[in-house]
């Protein structure tokens, strides 16, 4: 295919250094509990994917406070 999709699972994602994670051109990334947003920025950092999605506004979502003042912010009630 044109495509190659490569799923980090969790021992990847959790245990293992981000210099030995697949090297990949585009990157999706998800916030969920428990998900390490620092190991993911540190391989960013390294091998400069494209980011479908930007990993510094998910910090965001750690505080509700946040959260509510974006919405506010650009009138989502």
């Amino acid at each position: 295919g044109e495509f190659e999709i490569i799923h980090f699972g969790d021992k990847v994602i959790l245990e293992d250094p981000v210099e030995s994670w697949p090297i990949c051109d585009c990157l999706i990334a998800f916030h969920s509990s428990g998900y390490p947003l620092e190991k993911v920025q540190a391989y960013s950092s390294l091998r400069k994917p494209f980011l479908v999605n930007e990993l510094d506004p998910q910090y965001l979502l750690h505080d509700r406070r946040k959260v509510y003042e974006h919405l506010e912010m650009y009138g989502i009630p």
